[in-house]
């Protein structure tokens, strides 16, 4: 999964094509194109960008289920 730090915003149309309007305050970011992609929502608050949260790749999410112990 592609890190928030390595987002390359030097092409604003690829930007906005990953950009999802969740509600009129609040918006989905995309980290990188593909299935396999994980994205963070953000909402407006104040005068600043606030984390609402963090969707992870399905594969992410497996491997983590993977590691948790069986009753």
């Amino acid at each position: 999964m592609a890190s928030l730090a390595n987002f390359d915003a030097s092409n604003i149309f690829a930007v906005i094509g990953r950009i999802t309007p969740v509600k009129p305050v609040e918006l989905s970011l995309t980290l990188c194109p593909g299935e396999n992609a994980g994205s963070i929502s953000m909402y407006f608050e104040g005068i600043a960008w606030k984390l609402s949260g963090i969707a992870l790749p399905p594969r992410v999410i497996a491997a983590m289920v993977d590691r948790l112990p069986a009753r």
